[in-house]
């Protein structure tokens, strides 16, 4: 019975003339049949199909010991690790800014405002996995790839343009907040009023090349898994203290004022540093051009300040080009399977949002800041030691998550400048060196977040998020014209061409005339 199965596995191997890799054991031990009985053994390796050359369908190698057929599944990232690595794309620099979005909106127009984006985003990453499966690629398929499939070089250009610019936005919004939250409480420590440690460029610098230069370097964003679990457990912690500090104050109106005159109003670094930066600033100064929070909670505004948190949320949902490495690494990946990971992680980002908005915004009312955190004092109170904790595990969130924010800009930059090379080290090396080192030199000479969201969020999220996925679906799909996925597409597409203006002026007229609590 050996001899006949070792005869016909090595017919089979033939026959697939080379495109199929084929292991087969010289010698085997097995147990002594009777002549009349078909060997088990023989009866799977003639069952069982051989994997492809391309290692991307069937089973793996087949591996016969001991008189049983073995065959090993091909390894892939699971639904869970796909949901936390799809979820830190999307969680980030955002949440601090949701607090300041409530605040421009009102509670009510906000919720509306984030269940409708977060809806629409969840069903624009279905139109894009859609048309990945319409495109019938043997190969991974990209971004890029899409649009040239849907619109032939212009599409390429756009959806390769649109991605290097909002994923690079979100890199240099990275750096930013990242010297927002870490820097105050290094200088805490400080003795040297003339160090260098004084500075937010030096620990921005000190931080992308010790720390996030070397996680960039990974290669597969599964690898990344457990850092993104870590980074969304501390996104977890921060908004959890938001929520409890946010329903106490809440609850306790009267100690609003001693919260806000105590901390709330500007973070001032009782340091060396901050003392002697701020030597001939008179520390009343920095806290007269704001009003204070009141006592109102807004739940809707009518006023035209809403349209700052169109950008702010727009941006926040963003993750669309990160789904397609994260659908070609699923184990068993499928359309169904990949929407049980979209459905996951916009369900995870809403909630993360909501409570971090509105509680924030409880907290400080109309001294709600663009970047929550900045209104809070470094020391003097229990809460503020709280949330200088807070502000440590938020900057490591970031630090762990800015690689894989990266790993779609740096895919797009190379597809875009050496087409579908083979890989080659060197390339990805240089690379990561010019998009990390653009990013760190923009964070440094931005100060302000809210001005890196509200440019990126009027412009490439939109595109992104709403318009691309709508328009290339419509393009490759060939079901009824009146279709109500096709209606729905039709609505997104519309919806974000009218956006893209609108948020456009939103983030000039916040620019013309700046809230002094933002």
């Amino acid at each position: 019975h050996l001899s006949v199965a070792s005869f016909l596995l090595f017919y089979q191997c033939l026959l697939w003339k080379g495109q199929q890799h084929c292991r087969v054991y010289p010698a085997i031990a097995m147990p002594s049949t009777p002549s009349s009985r078909k060997s088990a053994a023989t009866e799977k390796i003639l069952d069982l199909p051989l994997e492809s050359a391309e290692g991307t369908y069937g089973m793996t190698l087949l591996e016969v010991e001991d008189g049983t057929a073995k065959a090993e599944k091909k390894k892939g990232a699971s639904i869970g690790s796909s949901v936390f690595n799809l979820s830190n794309t999307i969680l980030g620099s955002g949440t601090l800014a949701m607090a300041y979005a409530v605040k421009t909106t009102g509670i009510g127009i906000f919720a509306i405002l984030l269940g409708l984006v977060a809806c629409m985003a969840d069903f624009g990453i279905g139109l894009l996995i859609q048309s990945v499966e319409l495109i019938h690629s043997k190969t991974e398929v990209q971004y890029p790839d899409v649009g040239r499939n849907a619109m032939g070089t212009a599409g390429r250009l756009l959806a390769s343009l649109s991605v290097i610019l909002q994923q690079f936005g979100a890199c240099c919004a990275y750096v930013v907040i990242i010297a927002d939250v870490l820097t105050p409480i290094i200088q805490m420590i400080i003795t040297d009023p003339y160090s260098p440690l004084c500075e937010r460029w030096f620990w921005q610098l000190l931080i992308v090349l010790l720390i996030i230069f070397p996680l960039c370097l990974l290669k597969k964003m599964d690898s990344l898994k457990y850092t993104s679990f870590v980074a969304l457990g501390l996104i977890a912690a921060y908004t959890l203290a938001v929520f409890v500090v946010g329903s106490y104050t809440a609850a306790h109106p009267g100690l609003r004022s001693s919260f806000i005159d105590g901390f709330a109003n500007e973070t001032v670094i009782r340091s060396v540093c901050a003392n002697v930066v701020n030597a001939s600033v008179p520390t009343s100064n920095i806290t007269t051009n704001c009003s204070g929070p009141g006592n109102d909670v807004i739940f809707f505004r009518g006023s035209v300040d809403f349209i700052n948190a169109l950008p702010i949320i727009s941006f926040s949902f963003l993750c669309h080009m990160n789904v397609f490495p994260i659908y070609a690494e699923l184990a068993h990946k499928s359309p169904k399977r990949m929407a049980k990971v979209t459905h996951g992680s916009m369900g995870v980002c809403f909630s993360v949002y909501f409570v971090a908005g509105v509680f924030g915004y409880l907290i400080f009312l109309e001294a709600t800041k663009g970047d929550l955190l900045k209104n809070f004092l470094t020391s003097g109170t229990p809460i503020a030691t709280l949330m200088d904790v807070l502000r440590v595990g938020f900057g490591v969130a970031l630090i762990f998550s800015y690689p894989v924010v990266i790993f779609e800009c740096r895919h797009c930059v190379d597809e875009l400048c050496f087409g579908h090379r083979p890989y080659s080290f060197k390339r990805y090396l240089v690379l990561n060196i010019i998009i990390i080192g653009l990013s760190t030199i923009v964070g440094i000479l931005v100060s302000s977040v809210t001005t890196v969201l509200g440019l990126v969020g009027s412009t490439c999220s939109p595109l992104i998020v709403f318009i691309l996925p709508a328009a290339f679906y419509l393009k490759l799909d060939t079901s009824p014209r009146f279709s109500s996925k096709r209606v729905i597409s039709w609505i997104m597409l519309v919806f974000g061409i009218l956006l893209i203006p609108l948020c456009i002026a939103g983030w000039v007229y916040g620019l013309a005339l700046p809230n002094p609590c933002s």
